[in-house]
């Protein structure tokens, strides 16, 4: 006999040919938390192909793909095919028979998922007919290069083309029920943080919880989108589950139960699935979602979300072919007793009409309101209303961070449904940005050298000719990592350095090492599985996403800390001149990318200074020639609104002699975009080195910005713990609230122990996080640890913050209000890396060893919150790595007016 849930679901997709306007099933009222642990280790490498990489998430029988793509829609299809062949077969094969049994079923009235036209058009015509005539419907209403993508999935992988596009029809032509909330502001924790809840209640009888998996894309050229990583299985490209770059992310459900506000349904138009991704592919902003949604040919009827951590809003749409309806935390609907609204929340479980589902999800909302984390969701929320069985997505989207869970495959043992167990995934390609992976490169260089030797050893003593190219490339190689010091990754433009080198060397040396036409020898076979082993060691080898990241944290760090152009060209970075001066070629590509994310008076600068320097004839072997700078150099002016000196500057080059067509075309086009601007702009110069006011952040970054008579106030003393005859060090930067440091609090073994710690889990930090908060700052939580050593370290911070003495009981909870933070700080950087409170400005240095401990509210009470969210400054050189612990109120703390007063005053 099926649990009462399942019961409950089955029923809630009967079709509304009943008297009865409402769902009629309820969660369990036995529903048991899910205390289960998130998975959190990194994913796991396997293989990749030109254009797509593939690694797997989880152990054992609960592992699933991720899959990166590159390229056009095209590539992205055929490197999913490549490196899925077989298992997409296996998933479209496997769909197409379960569709026909369900359609069989549906015929004889024991299963009631299909809509009923859909039903009709198979007994007049036959299923794949049935499909192909709504291919045809939609086709016209659905982007090109969705096809695409299709042809190289069956090009890769020899999956039947029109089978695959039919399968992708049962959206619109099947009925499920779901659940999603979004909570933002003071409904959650943290201000400006936005949580949104994607729960799917499917099929968990059928095949797609035997083949999940996580796609992420990285367009190629902005036509076809920005990166987004899409939720779903194995060779499938429409979305009903995923997020994006820009910090969105969708939910939807299935709505079986509407009332009269929805109006009518329709067959014609774009099938919601790729609508959908859409969103996820384009949209760069929550009113670009409500646009394409308020202007899309629409079909069935829906409940979408649509959340944007940029600007901290969720919205809810009442979706069909009729009506786009939006809806916040005031508006919501139905308004109804059991879908009472929250502040902040906009929610839905499992229907539009469905009373007892939405009344467990509302009351658990309100139960956490305020507070309403990832943990609490996953322990008490999607458990209790039993919603997820088949795929559950939980996006932390202010972090970009999401968990995803699956239902049990048909081959594993474990929780059976989705919302029983969770996984921690990130949702964009990891890069060569931190410290860390850049020495991991660097050692493993060392291995792709061993090995060209070989072969070119093994190559000549067969008396063959080894390409000059391969031999001039190895010996730059050996000369380079000859120059490296242990420290040499510390500096961000080394580091570009070495990525960029490494980049295009090593990939010119295996196309002439490899190449379609060469011949396989035993020697080039050994140093393509040479190749292969440092591919696999380093996740994945090295695109153009690693190195576009690096430029662009270059660019952040110069604009943070105000750097002189001229010295960043020699290698100084605020008197570090640890860094040998970047090739012109590296600093064209830096300036170009400052260019391309509009970070305008970044790339005049660097334009400008690298134009004056080859003009100079600074760089005599170089690739990069004049007319390549003076052509980017014009592009930003034009950009920046003054193509006269676009104009001015491409004669100059002009006159001397440099016969280029494109030169010409471009001076023809500055000249008509001048023409077109009114007679008083055009002569007009624009101050474009003028600075903005910077933010307070960044003003505590370059510089302290507390009085001379504010800081004389400041104090280091030693200060006494509860345990008798033990002192601390405290050095103050912040008298209330209470902002300090402590030494001597970390034993020498003790900071080892958590050096190895997390010096193992870098990795996965940057992979979790693919946009860090703070470059080369790697923060974990002690959770993120799980190592005895901190239990032991945090009732060592409550002997010496005497929090004991205050008659009261701290929790760890993350269900009650957090008191007191601190960092012990495991590394610290060379330079940078300061922690900044702005509304005290004040700004802590982060020293090795130390810990640094701020009070989250001032004067015991719900008042101001001056230290709750401190800001971390960019890792100038260097590297840093914190662990983060603190201790949360009880629940009555917050009613002693004088609770804080001891420690802060």
């Amino acid at each position: 006999m099926a649990p009462r849930w399942i019961v409950t679901v089955v029923l809630a997709l009967l079709p509304q040919t009943s008297l009865a306007a409402y769902c009629h099933g309820s969660p369990s009222k036995n529903a048991q938390q899910n205390l289960n642990p998130i998975y959190t280790a990194p994913p796991r490498f396997v293989r990749s192909v030109v254009n797509g990489k593939l690694y797997t998430v989880g152990t054992g029988e609960d592992a699933f793909d991720i899959v990166h793509v590159w390229g056009t829609p095209y590539d992205w299809g055929k490197a999913q095919g490549q490196l899925l062949g077989d298992k997409a077969v296996s998933m479209m094969d496997a769909v197409w028979g379960y569709l026909e049994d369900q359609v069989i079923e549906a015929i004889n009235g024991t299963v009631h998922i299909f809509k009923p036209w859909f039903l009709k058009d198979i007994a007049d015509f036959g299923l794949e007919r049935a499909l192909d005539l709504e291919l045809s419907i939609t086709r016209k209403y659905s982007g090109s290069y969705f096809y695409e993508e299709a042809q190289g999935i069956a090009d890769g992988s020899g999956v039947d083309l029109q089978k695959l596009l039919r399968i992708h029809m049962i959206g619109e032509l099947t009925k499920g029920s779901c659940s999603m909330f979004g909570a933002w502001d003071r409904a959650v924790p943290t201000k400006g943080s936005l949580l949104q809840l994607r729960a799917l209640d499917w099929s968990v009888d059928g095949p797609f919880k035997d083949y999940p998996q996580v796609t992420v894309y990285h367009p190629s050229d902005p036509k076809y989108g920005h990166a987004f990583a899409n939720f779903g299985w194995t060779a499938w490209f429409g979305s009903i589950t995923g997020m994006s770059s820009q910090k969105m992310a969708i939910s939807e459900i299935g709505v079986s139960f509407p009332d009269s506000t929805f109006g009518e349904e329709s067959r014609f138009g774009t099938p919601f699935t790729f609508l959908l991704r859409d969103i996820l592919q384009f949209d760069k902003t929550l009113d670009d979602a409500i646009n394409r949604i308020a202007n899309a040919k629409r079909t069935c009827d829906l409940i979408l979300g649509v959340g944007d951590a940029k600007i901290g809003q969720f919205r809810g749409i009442e979706y069909s072919a009729s009506v786009a309806d939006f809806f916040d935390d005031i508006n919501m609907r139905p308004a109804e007793k059991w879908h009472p609204k929250i502040p902040n929340v906009v929610y839905w479980g499992m229907d539009w009409n469905c009373p007892a589902f939405n009344e467990v999800l509302g009351r658990q909302l309100t139960k956490y309101h305020g507070n309403i984390t990832v943990e609490n969701t996953i322990r008490d929320v999607v458990s209790i209303v039993q919603t997820g069985n088949l795929q559950v997505a939980l996006y932390d989207l202010t972090k970009n961070v999401a968990y995803l869970a699956n239902a049990k495959a048909s081959y594993e043992s474990g929780p059976q449904y989705a919302y029983e167990s969770f996984l921690l995934i990130w949702s964009e390609n990891s890069v060569f940005t931190s410290v860390c992976q850049i020495n991991l490169l660097r050692d493993e260089e060392q291995r792709l050298i061993k090995g060209l030797s070989r072969y070119i050893e093994a190559t000549e003593r067969n008396g063959e000719v080894v390409p000059e190219e391969v031999v001039s490339l190895l010996k730059k190689s050996e000369t380079e990592q000859e120059l490296l010091g242990d420290k040499f990754a510390e500096s961000p433009l080394n580091s570009f350095h070495i990525l960029h080198r490494i980049h295009r060397d090593w990939n010119e040396i295996f196309r002439l090492v490899w190449c379609d036409e060469c011949e396989r020898t035993p020697a080039s076979q050994d140093f393509n599985i040479t190749f292969g082993i440092v591919e696999r060691k380093l996740g994945g080898w090295i695109r153009e996403e690693d190195l576009r990241v690096s430029a662009i944290n270059i660019v952040k760090l110069f604009e943070l800390y105000d750097l002189e152009v001229r010295e960043v060209f020699d290698g100084n970075l605020q008197g570090d001149a640890s860094s040998a001066p970047l090739p012109a070629e590296e600093l064209y590509y830096i300036a170009s990318t400052a260019d391309k994310q509009d970070r305008m008076r970044t790339a005049l600068v660097w334009f400008e200074e690298l134009y004056k320097r080859v003009s100079e004839d600074r760089y005599p072997q170089s690739s990069i020639h004049l007319i390549t700078v003076a052509r980017g150099l014009a592009g930003v002016y034009n950009k920046i609104g003054m193509p006269h000196k676009s104009i001015e500057l491409l004669h100059q080059i002009k006159n001397e002699d440099l016969d280029n067509r494109q030169l010409r075309r471009d001076i023809e086009f500055y000249t008509l975009r001048l023409n077109g601007m009114p007679l008083e702009e055009r002569a007009r110069e624009v101050n474009p080195h003028q600075k903005s006011t910077p933010s307070r952040v960044t003003q505590l970054c370059r510089r302290s910005m507390k009085s001379t008579k504010e800081e004389s106030k400041l104090k280091c003393f030693m200060t006494s713990s509860s345990l008798p005859l033990s002192f601390n060090k405290e050095e103050v930067y912040n008298s209330y609230p209470r902002i300090s440091v402590f030494y001597d609090i970390l034993r020498e073994d003790e900071l080892r122990q958590l050096q190895n710690t997390t010096s193992d889990r870098r990795l996965l930090y940057e992979q979790r996080t693919a946009t860090p908060i703070a470059i080369n700052n790697n923060k974990y939580s002690v959770r993120d640890i799980g190592h005895s050593l901190t239990l032991k370290l945090k009732n060592r911070m409550k002997s010496v913050l005497r929090i004991s003495e205050q008659g009261e009981t701290l929790e760890s909870s993350e269900e009650s209000r957090r008191v007191v933070t601190w960092n012990y700080v495991v590394t610290g950087a060379k330079s940078g890396g300061y922690k900044v409170f702005t509304r005290t400005k004040t700004r802590v240095p982060l020293l090795k060893g130390s810990v640094v401990v701020w009070y989250n509210e001032e004067g015991g009470g719900r008042g101001s919150q001056a230290g709750r969210t401190p800001g971390d400054c960019h890792t100038l050189t260097g590297s840093q790595t914190v662990v983060e612990d603190y201790l949360n109120e009880d629940g009555t703390i917050s009613r002693m007016k004088c609770f804080f007063h001891y420690k802060t005053k």
